[in-house]
């Protein structure tokens, strides 16, 4: 019984996820990776902001960002900043947005109106949201 108990608490559990990623590549107007790209995501319900900058391949990744809607900025000296204004976050899921940046003074903002792609084609993975009216019709054996 001991062994049983050992055995048990040993052994990894599989934990649950409820934050999600924004992940993408920035490139120039010629196609040309960007290393050195701040880029910025703002909850725009909460307000919290995270950030990070781009590596020497032009590639970012933001990970645990609360689900919901995101503003996200991306800018470097000599582009003109980008805006997309809204960009949706979803639970264990990789949003990718790409980017591409114009050359110009910093002062000078794009904003981007297009949506993201609903496939993700970075991984494999499959994930759901379930909303709490679901989850309270679950049969259960101990509710009636």
């Amino acid at each position: 019984m001991r062994r049983f108990f050992l055995f048990l608490f040993a052994c990894p559990l599989a934990a649950q996820v409820s934050s999600g990623s924004l992940i993408g590549d920035v490139r120039d107007e010629k196609a040309a990776y960007v290393p050195g790209v701040t880029i910025t995501a703002r909850n725009q319900a909460t307000g919290f902001t995270r950030a990070t900058v781009s590596n020497s391949y032009g590639s970012y990744r933001l990970d645990e960002l609360i689900p919901g809607n995101y503003s996200v900025t991306a800018g470097r000296t000599g582009f003109q900043t980008l805006v997309i204004p809204s960009a949706t976050v979803e639970v264990d899921q990789k949003t990718r947005l790409d980017m591409k940046l114009v050359l110009g003074a910093v002062s000078e903002q794009v904003t981007v109106t297009a949506s993201q792609a609903p496939l993700q084609t970075d991984e494999a993975s499959e994930g759901y949201t379930l909303d709490s009216a679901f989850v309270t019709a679950l049969p259960l054996p101990d509710r009636n």
